[in-house]
């Protein structure tokens, strides 16, 4: 049995198999409009509300083009939206005021 250093050391990593470079609009070109479209809270403070709602849009749009469906930013029922979400807060907590999506209170 060889207890040596050499032994004892771990073998080195495999080299990184990760992307270093990816750009979803061109990796699905046919949600590149929905992608690339930010939206401007102003003065809302609904960030998690803008991001959710573009996030799941994107994610949408790209299962939809691997299913080789519709994914036109052009349709009203396409994209989700921000406003839809903050009307959901709990009503004490004005969802255009950091209003929460969920009560933190015990």
């Amino acid at each position: 049995m060889d207890l040596s250093e050499a032994a004892a050391r771990p073998p080195p990593p495999p080299p990184c198999q990760f992307v270093t470079d990816f750009d979803s609009r061109t990796q699905w070109p046919r949600c590149k409009d929905a992608i690339n479209n930010v939206f401007n809270q102003a003065d809302c403070e609904s960030c998690w509300a803008v991001s959710v709602a573009g996030a799941y849009t994107d994610r949408y749009c790209i299962q939809r083009a691997k299913k080789l469906l519709n994914t036109s930013s052009s349709d009203p029922h396409f994209r989700f939206s921000a406003l839809d979400i903050l009307s959901c807060t709990h009503p004490l907590q004005d969802g255009c005021t950091t209003g929460l999506g969920f009560p933190y209170d015990a």
